[in-house]
């Protein structure tokens, strides 16, 4: 029996090469991606593409992971990676020339495969064909080769593809732009990267990203997937570690936020702002990396858009240094200094999560 696992959108280095989303994917890759695939003997990968964030910029601390750590592993386990690029994955725009897995692909020839523009693939008993990124420089080779190739419908069709009515996340609008999905119907099933919510067009699957970057992950799975290739079916792996958590004053119960970005949701009004800054002391004494807050409690305002009148719900997001002052002014009204020792806290308070962003100690 031979399984794939495949994967996409990982965007490793991403959130301005923040130390803590790198160790978050490297935790992921290290205690559950390479171990799931070693207890159940899988040494074939599938990435369909922006493996790396930036495409102008890529951190030492990642580049040293990608090569000793990531590619490191694919060694040890003998596993091979076919990689079809994506759009962040390269230098340029509007050709696939230049890209970031250079090393990677260097230094582990026999682990390595990267499809800059297209290539047959046979895994099992399983036909592919690996697109890299379509752009500028090799749109009509594209086009040339999806007109010519004449086995689509025992072929499964990877890449990175931009492709009109799919969804970037969960609540987004249905692209606008793209190729048509017609241009696909024709192969036995079409797997792409790009957008990072999982869905399905037709054939045209969607796979979503590996792990939650940002908010617009939250509240929408983000996994791996598994494929047979002799019984054609395809399980789906939920990636079960976010660092985001969401909670709703006076409503969720207080509880895993160690090491997470914590949003607070306020629906309702305190008794008083004591005992709101007291709901965040309690969140604050479980360690988060970040405090948030979502305010709802100013509802509706007025607005004028030309000769229409609309009401629309205005959202009041606070960050926690804002509480800072309301904090002392209630708590201590009479204390000496009271300004001076708040805008040391609001200071302290901003070199702290810079430096955490940037991983220095």
């Amino acid at each position: 029996m031979s399984k794939i696992v495949i994967i996409t959108d990982t965007h490793l280095d991403a959130r301005q090469s923040s130390s803590i989303f790198l160790k978050y994917m490297q935790n992921y890759y290290n205690d559950v991606l390479f171990p799931y695939m070693k207890e159940n003997d899988i040494v074939d990968l599938i990435h369909l593409g922006d493996f790396t964030d930036n495409r102008n910029n890529i951190s030492l601390q990642a580049n040293q992971y990608i090569v000793q750590g990531f590619g490191a592993k694919l060694k040890e386990q003998n596993i091979k990676m076919e990689l079809c690029l994506g759009n962040h994955d390269l230098a340029y725009r509007n050709n696939s020339s230049v890209h970031s897995l250079t090393g990677l692909e260097y230094a582990y020839r026999d682990n390595v495969v990267i499809h800059q523009d297209f290539s047959k693939v046979i895994i099992g008993n399983q036909k592919f064909m690996m697109c890299g990124w379509v752009n500028d420089g090799n749109y009509d080779e594209f086009i040339r080769m999806m007109d010519s190739y004449n086995d689509k419908s025992n072929t499964i069709l990877c890449g990175h593809f931009e492709i009109a009515g799919a969804k970037h996340y969960k609540n987004s609008p249905p692209a606008e732009h793209g190729m048509n999905a017609d241009l696909f119907k024709d192969w036995q099933d079409v797997w792409s990267g790009h957008y990072h919510t999982k869905s399905t067009l037709g054939n045209i699957n969607y796979f979503g990203s590996l792990f939650y970057i940002t908010w617009q992950d939250y509240g929408d799975n983000r996994g791996f997937h598994v494929f047979d290739t002799e019984t054609k079916e395809l399980e789906y792996i939920v990636n079960e570690y976010s660092l985001f958590k969401e909670l709703v004053y006076n409503v969720d119960e207080i509880s895993d936020c160690k090491d997470k970005f914590v949003r607070i949701v306020k629906n309702t009004k305190p008794e008083s702002e004591a005992d709101f800054l007291k709901y965040i002391a309690n969140i604050e004494k479980l360690s988060p990396i970040k405090v948030d807050v979502v305010d709802n409690t100013i509802v509706y305002e007025k607005v004028d858009h030309s000769d229409m009148d609309t009401e629309t719900q205005q959202k009041n997001v606070k960050e926690l240094d804002e509480y800072f002052s309301e904090y002392m002014n209630v708590n201590y009204p009479d204390l000496e200094h009271n300004q001076y020792i708040t805008e040391h806290l609001k200071v302290l308070y901003k070199t702290v999560i810079e430096s955490s962003f940037k991983g220095e100690n």
